[in-house]
């Protein structure tokens, strides 16, 4: 490297205002409604649960968003401890909302494509269990990324948070379990149980109509198109920078910044999946009770009753 490079986001301001405002206002409204109806159901399914968790990160997530925006346009004046924990929220948040939607798409496979295995493995507790791993885990790595934070900005009086303005990359390490295990698993486990859902349903006899069952269908593929959309820029824009500060050898400080910008532009897209999550995920849990469960419930009965018990029924 002949020089040090100073990475700036000023071309990407009005993008991000355009973009962070409007999914901080809908997905606030979205989000605090959905966690309201959660709430007051009696009682609480496998899918509910997932689904509440789902809303709790994303809710947590646009909380931090104000500041997010205010570091675009001014120097971060509220202390470095505040900067770091924010910071960690918003991606640990973004990343147990990933991992949430694929234990979502794991459930709803199992139960379609298993319903006697699902009996036994699926249950609230279960679900639960699942989501607190969930938070422990993302939690552990939200913490070692906040001590960095705090000690990358401890000796600075001012800086803009929210924002790497310097070329060094992640830790080798750091940077491949968030590829890894924090995107590339996720995405191939909701590619493939949604893939399989489907095929499963498109077989199935015992979803009441045509219509509802295309309905369905395109319900489960429309939400992994989404998550595609939404956390794929990211992470491919995160590899490319990282490829970019460790591999290049020549003056890279033009293709560094197209990067840089090129990764807050995605950044901003995977934000917005914090108000497609309580869209899309309200007509799964619709389609998921009425249209699939429940035929696929009562076929499991049918199939393991005894003729006189069900005459008795």
């Amino acid at each position: 490297m002949n020089k040090s490079c100073n990475l700036t986001v000023e071309n990407v301001r009005l993008i991000r205002m355009v973009m962070d405002l409007p999914v901080f206002v809908i997905g606030l409204v979205l989000n605090g409604i959905a966690l309201v109806v959660f709430c007051c159901k009696r009682r609480w399914t496998e899918t509910q649960i997932y689904m509440t968790n789902l809303v709790i990160s994303d809710f947590a997530l646009l909380l931090s968003l104000p500041f997010k925006m205010y570091s675009y346009t001014h120097h971060w004046t509220f202390g470095n401890d505040l900067c770091a924990l924010l910071v960690s929220v918003y991606y640990a948040n973004m990343y147990v909302s990933i991992l949430t939607i694929a234990a979502i798409s794991f459930d709803r496979y199992i139960a379609i494509k298993h319903p006697f295995r699902a009996e036994r493995m699926r249950s609230p507790l279960k679900a639960l269990v699942v989501c607190i791993l969930i938070w422990i885990t993302v939690g552990t790595l939200s913490a070692s990324f906040y001590m960095k934070s705090v000690h990358d900005h401890k000796n600075q009086s001012e800086f803009k948070c929210f924002q790497k303005d310097s070329e060094e990359p992640f830790p080798h390490a750091f940077l491949l379990v968030l590829e890894i295990f924090g995107f590339v698993v996720p995405l191939i486990t909701v590619a493939y149980c949604s893939a399989q859902s489907i095929c499963t349903l498109q077989k199935e006899q015992h979803v009441s109509s045509q219509e509802e069952k295309t309905r369905s269908v395109r319900i489960i593929a429309s939400n992994g198109v989404v998550f595609f959309l939404c956390f794929t820029p990211f992470h491919v824009g995160l590899l490319l920078k990282f490829l970019i500060q460790t591999l290049s050898s020549q003056d890279h400080c033009n293709l560094l910044q197209k990067a840089h910008t090129f990764l807050h532009v995605a950044d901003c897209i995977a934000s917005t999946n914090c108000c497609l999550d309580a869209i899309g995920y309200y007509f799964v849990a619709k389609a998921f009770r009425t249209n699939i469960f429940a035929p696929v419930q009562k076929r499991i009965i049918h199939q393991n009753t005894h003729p006189c018990q069900l005459s008795a029924v």
